[in-house]
């Protein structure tokens, strides 16, 4: 493990930290914040699955929330990391829905 990985992964345990705390107080902004940030940091750690995961769940409550410009900007990012990992036809489908 590099010197990167190991600081993204101690994000990691902060993000999943601050996860249930925002979750047990209703602040949907403050999930959809940290669920965007926890999908970075595992798509950076390696856990693509996983951050793919967080950041539609993060559009998911933007959008729930009314924040159509926070919900575009997860799903953009939602978009880019499934092309990184050659899910073109699924960042196809949502790119689709953004226009």
């Amino acid at each position: 493990m590099h010197l990167g990985q190991s600081n993204w992964l101690e994000a990691i345990r902060h993000y999943e930290g601050a996860l249930p705390i925002y979750r047990a107080i209703g602040a949907k902004l403050g999930q959809a914040n940290t669920l965007i940030d926890l999908g970075k940091a595992y798509f950076e750690a390696d856990k693509r699955e996983d951050g793919i995961n967080c950041v539609a769940q993060a559009g998911n409550l933007f959008a729930q929330i009314g924040s159509r410009d926070w919900a575009v900007r997860a799903y953009r990012r939602l978009v880019e990391m499934l092309r990184q990992v050659g899910r073109t036809t699924e960042a196809d489908e949502i790119e689709k829905q953004l226009k």
